[in-house]
């Protein structure tokens, strides 16, 4: 019995320390029943987005002070309480009225709160302060009404005051924290008001360095915990475990989320400016002191050794003339540096070429010239200076990036942009990066030249050697298919001529070989007609007198003009009248219009050897549509577009049909088009083909 005994005082302390006691001394058994009774309905609402206090962090995992407290209140009670997650405070404060959430870890307490929540002791404090961009601080203290915009955070209790307090401030509410320092940072506001834990937190994490703590607000975040009035009794609790914590853990925890206090920033540069000054007076006594012990040893010195006084004074003289020599040319190059940092300050401004100076790790914009806002289309070049290059419409796009990196590595690189301005006019841009180091930093240096006028020179060169090309194409084409053309008829005269020579020749074949001529000869004069038509097509020369014509009258002559030529292959030509209206008049060219259907007819009757050809009239809206169909050999669906260029035909098959240079189609569309209307063609190979041409109808009856 005695060994049990002395073995169980053995591990008394091992049990101790694998089950350690976590209920406070000051819980009664009362508190714990209560606890582990309701502890499964006792929801508590986390604040997702007030670092360091609480928040939920990328992984969804509970952080921050508060959430370290609620950590070891669950430790010591030894339950777990279930979280209901909400996106925003506002959510969280309307949640608790409704019952959705039991009770909430960190909040502050107002008038409004107590109405429907038990609050615990404070347990935290953070100073409400307000913090300004670098370039906002003397607008701050200005205090003009309406000028001044203040980010607050949503819901937060800070927020009436503040709006009490400084009533010539414009609030802007913000969903959290941290979107009221970037607003600030970014300067769509001026100020932002946080307290000194969030904010000191915010700036350290996110590294934002552009913004200054103003001053206080007199406010301080007194932070609590708080549960919906019919739990009261878990408040008790609750304070029972917030009194048993220590100061040390206290401060420890909050050390463990805050390391620095962004307030006194200011006050550690004067202690940093005092120490350097307390340093150079101690350096400077040292000095003193040194001299003065030199002084005396020197005239020891004297004293003891006369004879060497001259030379020691000849060699302190020269020394002093070589030392005074080296200040003079110090000085010298001194001012030189200051000229010649004048006038690369003077260059860099009255340059014609833009310049920007870009920090390599940011990218933002260090310095530009004047030059280079204009280019950018920008009123002043201050308003770019310290904001991202990616801001700039120019610089949206990322194959800019690709350049400047390149450059990075020792290359000069180019590029070429086309920057539309805000008059609707664009502006061409050749764009060089080179890496500088400026100030021991390093940066991009970006040279912006204006290079519209070479290269609108570059593309009207391109246009006029496309031009040129095409001239050359319908060069060789002409050549081509004048050589045929001529040569045929030519041929066929000298032959017919040669015959009537011949004296045996009977008499009656002498009227077939002169028709033979004659046709021949007909052939050239309109091979030469179609020839100085399209010339004065191309050139520019045709002028047309317009006047009203009848259409239907215009399309009765064109089939009277037609039909005994269509005639001769068997073929009928037919006017379609589908408008109710007796007459259509336009005010158009009629030569012109004759010239057009007159190629329309010629193509139709020779690529069609029986069947009708129909002329026919529509009207749609304020255009009026003419149109020639025939049941021809068709068109390919791929020629459709290559019949209307000079010296083109379709793939024919009818090699009578092949007769002409192709410039049938082409002399109607551009004859259309002096017109002012559209030619365009439907067609299926062995049905026949449309030509449909639409006419703008200004005066018509």
């Amino acid at each position: 019995m005695q060994r049990l005994f002395i073995i169980i005082l053995f591990l008394f302390p091992l049990y101790q320390n694998i089950f350690p006691q976590v209920i406070p001394d000051d819980l009664d058994s009362d508190d714990i029943l209560w606890v582990r009774q309701n502890a499964a309905n006792l929801r508590f609402a986390p604040n997702p987005t007030w670092p360091p206090a609480e928040f939920i962090d990328d992984s969804g995992n509970y952080q921050g002070i508060v959430a370290d407290y609620v950590g070891i209140i669950e430790k010591k009670l030894g339950v777990s309480f279930p979280q209901v997650r909400f996106n925003t405070w506002d959510e969280i404060i309307q949640a608790l009225k409704n019952g959705d959430a039991d009770w909430v870890p960190g909040i502050h307490k107002n008038e409004e709160r107590e109405k429907f929540l038990t609050f615990t002791d404070v347990f935290l404090e953070s100073p409400v302060v307000i913090f300004c961009r670098n370039d906002k601080i003397e607008k701050y203290y200005r205090r003009e009404d309406g000028e001044f915009k203040l980010a607050c955070t949503k819901g937060y209790a800070a927020v009436d005051f503040v709006s009490q307090k400084y009533p010539w401030m414009e609030i802007v509410e913000c969903p959290d924290d941290l979107s009221a320092l970037l607003m600030t940072s970014a300067g769509n506001v001026d100020g932002a008001v946080l307290d000194v834990m969030t904010a000191s937190y915010l700036i350290q994490k996110y590294g934002i360095t552009n913004l200054a703590y103003a001053s206080e607000t007199g406010f301080t975040w007194k932070i609590a915990m708080a549960v919906r009035k019919e739990y009261a009794p878990f408040a008790g609790i609750l304070n029972k475990i917030l009194r048993s914590i220590s100061t040390e853990e206290r401060e420890k925890i909050y050390q463990q989320w805050v390391t620095i206090d962004v307030t006194k920033s200011i006050d550690y540069k004067y202690q940093r400016v005092k120490k350097n000054l307390l340093i150079f007076v101690l350096v400077l006594s040292i000095i003193a002191i040194i001299a003065g012990l030199f002084a005396i040893l020197l005239r020891i010195e004297v004293k003891r050794k006369t004879k060497d006084l001259t030379l020691a004074n000849q060699q302190a003289a020269q020394l002093l003339e070589k030392l005074g020599q080296e200040i003079q040319e110090k000085c010298r190059i001194a001012k030189d540096l200051e000229q010649t940092t004048r006038k690369l300050e003077d260059i860099f401004r009255a340059t014609h070429d833009g310049i920007i100076i870009v920090n390599k790790e940011n990218f933002t914009i260090e310095d530009c010239n004047e030059r280079a806002a204009k280019l950018l289309d920008i009123e002043l070049c201050n308003e770019i200076q310290g904001k991202p290059i990616s801001l700039i419409e120019a610089f949206q796009e990322g194959g800019w990036r690709e350049i400047v990196h390149e450059s990075g590595r020792g290359e000069n690189r180019r590029m070429e942009l086309n920057l539309k301005r805000k008059d609707g006019t664009s502006l061409w841009i050749e764009l060089n990066s080179k890496e500088i180091t400026i100030h021991q930093k390093d940066s991009f240096l970006l040279i912006l030249r204006d290079i519209s006028e070479s290269k609108n020179y570059e593309i009207q060169l391109e246009k006029a050697l496309e031009e040129a090309r095409h001239s050359d194409r319908l060069k060789s084409a002409f050549l081509r298919n004048i050589s045929h053309e001529f040569r045929t008829p030519m041929n066929s005269i000298l032959c017919f001529t040669d015959l009537l020579k011949d004296k045996s020749i009977r008499e009656e074949y002498l009227d077939v070989f002169l028709d033979r001529i004659q046709a021949s000869g007909q052939r050239l004069i309109n091979l030469i007609d179609e020839m100085v038509e399209i010339s004065r097509l191309e050139s520019g020369e045709m002028q047309l007198s317009k006047e009203p014509v009848n259409l239907y009258d215009f399309l009765e002559n064109v089939k009277s003009d037609f039909t005994a030529f269509a005639g001769k292959k068997g073929l009928s030509i037919i006017l379609k009248r589908d408008l109710a209206s007796p007459s259509i008049t336009c005010l158009t060219d009629p030569a012109a219009l004759s010239t057009i259907f007159k190629h329309l007819l010629n193509n139709s009757i020779k690529y069609s050897n029986e069947g009708l050809i129909e002329l026919g009239i529509d009207r749609k809206a304020e255009e009026i549509i003419l149109y020639v169909k025939d049941i021809g050999i068709g068109i390919p669906r791929e020629r459709m577009e290559a019949v209307f260029n000079p010296f083109e035909q379709s793939d024919l098959e009818d090699i009578d049909a092949r007769e002409g240079i192709g410039l049938g189609l082409t002399i109607a569309k551009k004859y259309t088009h002096l017109l002012g209307g559209q030619i365009w063609i439907e067609s299926a190979v062995g049905k026949g083909t449309i030509v449909f041409i639409s006419l703008p109808c200004l005066n018509n009856a």
